[in-house]
This record gives structure tokens, sequence and C-alpha cells, in this order.
């Protein structure tokens, strides 16, 4: 089973936490046939508030390094692309609304009408390097830029500790796996800050660790 909350838009509501909640809704699975003997936790949004916390301060950074580059590409490049090419037509609404320039706030409107439309894990700065036909230079600039935003602020929301040492506590035949994708020394940071992986206790709440 995996307890995480899916983000669309990066939508984050809360939901149940508590340990007995976790284990009801994977015995309501149609899938479940079997003792549960795993519970698979994601990390972002789902342990922390990332959304809230950290990902306007990256996407400014990269909304910069976008701004500067798509200062010189005109409109009219796009708008005939607009009928065969969704994401063309995205951007020429966006950037309408700013009389055709890329400045820092449009930047930022594109990067969350990309993912609102294609899903929170689309390679954003991929596809900006497709429409706009610019070189692998701009994706790395763009995705150094998002990633060089300070990890800080964050902790894990108010129930974490809890359920997890209550899971630990009432269910030791459970495997408590921490399983998130993105880059690995950014992922490792949140973890350390977050206290899921003391170096006192690396298992303490988890046996296994898994940045993919």
């Amino acid at each position: 089973s995996i307890a995480g909350r899916r983000r669309s838009g990066y939508d984050c509501a809360r939901r149940d936490p508590c340990p007995q909640g976790i284990l009801s809704a994977v015995r309501r699975s149609r899938s479940y046939t079997g003792p549960i003997r795993a519970v698979i936790f994601d990390l972002d949004d789902t342990l922390y508030d990332c959304t809230g916390t950290l990902v306007r301060p990256a996407r400014q950074k990269a909304a910069e390094v976008i701004a500067r580059t798509l200062s010189n590409h005109p409109l009219d490049d796009l708008q005939s692309a607009t009928e065969e090419d969704p994401s063309a037509g995205i951007l020429v609404d966006i950037l309408r609304r700013y009389q055709g320039q890329c400045t820092v706030e449009a930047a930022l409107e594109i990067q969350a009408a990309l993912e609102e439309q294609y899903g929170p894990y689309f390679l954003v700065y991929d596809e900006l390097a497709r429409v706009f036909r610019l070189g692998p230079e701009f994706v790395e600039n763009c995705r150094s830029a998002y990633e060089s935003a300070r990890i800080e602020n964050i902790a894990v929301f108010p129930d974490v500790f809890e359920t997890l040492e209550t899971l630990k506590r009432n269910h030791p035949e459970l495997l408590l796996f921490l399983v998130t994708a993105g880059t690995r020394t950014r992922q490792e940071e949140k973890i350390r800050l977050l206290g899921l992986a003391p170096p006192e206790d690396e298992h303490r709440y988890f046996q296994r660790v898994v940045v993919a």
C-alpha cells in the first residue's frame, strides 16, 4: 500500500493520517488480497507541506532564467502553432496578458499552467525547450536554478511522528518504507531536516529510504 496524497495541480488537501485510517483504507482497496505487509510513504506533500514551503521559491528562481531566455522570442513565432500544439496555446494565452513579454510573473504563470495541464511530474522545462526550440542548456539552467532554492523552514505535519511511532509499536510486523523522487542530494537534505532519518538511529521510522 502507498500512504500518499495524490497531487493534482499540487493539491495538498489533508487526509486521515492516523494508523488505523491508513490500514483501513488499504483493507478497503479492491486490490487487497491478503495481510498487509508494508506501508510505503511518499515524502513531498505527504509528510510535510512541500508546495507551501519550497515550490514557490524554487519556481521563482527558475522563472528568472525563463524570463531572461524568452525575452527575445517574439510571440508571433508561437501563434501559428497553437491549433496543433496545446502547450503553445497555453503559452500564447499567458504571454498575451503581458503584452507578449515573458516577465518573471509570466514565467511563474507558465510553470503553474503547464503543470496543471499535464500533471505534477510533467517536465515543464523540457516542454518549454521544445516549444521555443531551445537546447538542453536551457533545461539544465532552469533545473539548476530550481534546485538552488534553499531548503529551510520545513517541518513534518503535526501527526507524522505520532503516526509512525504508533505503527511501529502496534504493528511491529509491518515494513515501513519512505520512497521519494528527485535530485538525491536535495531529497536527502529534506529528509535530514525533517528528522525522518536521525543520524543516531537512521532506521528509527523506516526500514528503508529510497530516493529515485
